[in-house]
């Protein structure tokens, strides 16, 4: 062999091992470690809790899986959980993915110091040594500039890298195997390697992260084509038979209070109290083991609650192996707003937390709470985790009495409630109609079913309005549709509606709100269908219209004539609007800029704002057209 090619051989060699992470082994040996039927305990933030990638390994390996994430978790947090979800386990192996939030500055320090961090990365290690476990470092990804507040002189990932460098040094120091996942993330863009939030990962970072694990791991340790396959474990089947079930357990050690010292959690004659010591919001978490689920047919099956709230509280349920814990980006439902469904003189603040000093009992069919997703082939859905929130004054309690779920005969079951296909909001007669706000309308109702009104001789207002009593019904999520029309005339028209969501106390919207912020011009013709459910955030409520004020504005004499305002199930596509380039369902004058901008070439106007543009029907789109526009808006 030539001096030349030695070298070249050495150098070749040295890139090798360069390549391998600190205390990988070029060749496995025959006394290394088995991976199959293995405990693979994963210790990490929300990105092992809602990575997937952690069942992604455990198959391909055959392994045991332990998942010891908890989003927002710091070493420092890890650390305080170690004993009960590390040790507790017997791991054989433990992968220790911590960094993203302990680099976080809420204020001018990080929430956990670098010599802490490193303090803590090193007590992982001799613990995990100490049990005859395998540690295996995984540096944090990068995060997208801007993901986080807080005061990052040099920016977000400046500040990162100095805790992925601590972890790298001490894989080194300590022969720590390292999968260095924020090395391997450079090779992505941002956008796809994480999801939006810019923090958590994409599909594509989760099966990054699981390829790179499985690569150092089967490069370091034995696998045995085999051994028999590890059985994953499987959700419970349905019960048969009619039952009531608890779906939390009542004993305190069951639950997870995330951040140590902030909450006390105890069972006093069956009663579970939970309350927090700092009068801030902290919460409490059950989530059991998949085995520890409840598998129930939706359909004749109720929830059965009873709890009394001494503290502000919210609630969360969660399905389908989802919990607080783990997997929780999916399958849960905030309950509260179901809850005041079922007591309508539940009070609720602005935050949507449950005042203080209110009890809670009530039974909600499973099926009103689900969307069609959550609910599987068989008509089955797994209740796989609760979580509550104890807010405010410090030492107040939460008190659990029940939280079960019954599976009864369907047959036995009230029927659902039924709503009209349209609920017609315009007065029938002169009975529900009174003059308000000083001033007067003379209406009257058209030949064709409108309801015109007029500002009156003696108005002394120039918004004199009518207040409607209506006290109707609408199940928003049969009949979500607001219908506006309204014939052209030469006055301009607003109002409110007043409306109680699930028998809750009155609120209001304007319809100018609806009108996209402008009271309407009623010149032009108005036709247009709102998703009045989305407007409010209210998707599947039941909200009662108590009542409805139109105004009218202009000279005296100035009219406008509704000819719809109604509720309905369907969406019906409307001719659209002369002038309405903004698919507004009203002109205004940002369609007469627009079309303006248009035909002097400062802009090029789509074929749907083209349509609409031919204001003197002449087969032409011209300036003649955009100031027609803008006189008519002007």
């Amino acid at each position: 062999m030539t001096m030349k090619k030695a070298i070249a051989g050495l150098l070749a060699l040295a890139l090798l091992l360069m390549a391998l992470p600190f205390g990988a082994l070029a060749e496995v040996p025959e006394d290394a470690k088995l991976l199959d039927g293995a405990t693979l305990v994963t210790l990490g933030d929300s990105i092992t809790a809602m990575g997937v990638w952690p069942e992604a390994v455990a198959t391909d390996l055959n392994m045991v899986l332990v998942n010891s994430g908890i989003g927002g978790d710091t070493t420092e947090d890890a650390r305080n959980r170690f004993d009960r979800d590390v040790r507790a386990k017997d791991p054989d192996f433990v992968t220790i993915g911590l960094g993203t939030n302990d680099f976080v500055r809420p204020s001018s320090s990080p929430q956990v110091s670098l010599a802490r961090y490193r303090e803590n990365l090193e007590y992982f290690v001799d613990e995990i040594r100490g049990m005859d476990a395998v540690p295996l470092f995984i540096t944090p990804p990068y995060v997208r500039e801007g993901a986080y507040g807080g005061n990052y002189p040099d920016g977000l990932n400046a500040a990162l890298d100095e805790y992925v460098a601590v972890m790298r040094a001490i894989a080194e120091e300590k022969n720590v195997l390292l999968v260095d996942i924020h090395s391997a993330c450079d090779a992505y863009a941002v956008s796809d390697f994480l999801v939006s939030d810019g923090v958590h990962l994409s599909a594509l970072g989760k099966q990054v992260y699981a390829e790179e694990i499985e690569k150092v791991l089967t490069a370091n340790f034995r696998t045995d084509p085999t051994a028999p396959r590890v059985e994953q474990p499987a959700a419970p089947e349905v019960e048969d038979g009619y039952w009531t079930k608890s779906f939390v357990s009542f004993d305190p050690a069951d639950w997870l209070i995330l951040k140590q010292g902030t909450m006390t959690i105890t069972n006093q004659d069956g009663v579970l109290k939970i309350a927090n010591t700092n009068g801030l919001w902290p919460e409490a978490h059950y989530s059991p083991s998949l085995s520890d689920t409840i598998a129930v047919p939706v359909e004749g099956s109720v929830l059965n609650i009873d709890f009394t709230a001494n503290c502000g509280t919210n609630v969360f349920f969660y399905f389908n192996g989802s919990t607080p814990t783990t997997h929780y980006d999916t399958n849960f439902v905030n309950m509260v707003s179901y809850f005041k469904q079922a007591i309508p003189a539940l009070r609720v603040n602005s935050a949507g937390d449950i005042e203080p000093g209110q009890t809670v009992k009530c039974q909600i069919k499973l099926s009103s709470i689900l969307s069609d997703d959550m609910i599987d082939e068989n008509g089955n859905v797994l209740i796989s985790g609760a979580k509550f929130y104890a807010v405010g004054t410090a030492g107040a309690t939460l008190d659990i009495r029940e939280l079960s779920v019954t599976r009864v005969d369907p047959s036995t079951l009230p029927a659902e409630p039924t709503y009209d296909d349209v609920v017609d909001l315009l007065p029938a007669d002169a009975s529900q109609v009174a003059q308000v706000s000083n001033g007067y309308v003379d209406y009257e109702w058209t030949a064709t079913g409108g309801f015109r009104m007029a500002r009156g001789q003696s108005s002394s207002i120039a918004w004199p309005s009518v207040m409607i009593t209506e006290n109707k019904t609408v199940g928003l999520a049969e009949t979500p549709y607001l219908h506006l029309k309204m014939s052209p005339s030469n006055g301009a028209a607003n109002g409110y509606l007043y409306y109680q969501v699930n028998g809750g106390s009155e609120q209001n919207i304007q319809l100018s709100q609806l009108f996209n912020g402008s009271v309407y011009d009623a010149t032009s013709p108005l036709d247009m269908y709102i998703d009045f459910a989305s407007a409010i955030g209210q998707p599947t409520a039941t909200v009662t219209i108590t009542r409805m004020s139109l105004s009218v504005y202009g000279n005296v004499g100035d009219a406008i004539t509704w000819k719809a305002i109604a509720f309905a199930k369907e969406h019906e596509d409307v001719p659209p609007v002369a002038g309405d380039l903004d698919g507004s369902g009203t002109v205004n004058m940002a369609d007469a800029m627009q079309l303006f901008r248009g035909v002097s070439g400062q802009v090029t106007l789509t074929d749907a704002e083209l349509a609409v543009s031919d204001l003197n029907g002449d087969s032409v789109v011209n300036l003649i057209d955009a100031l027609m526009l803008y006189r008519q808006v002007a």
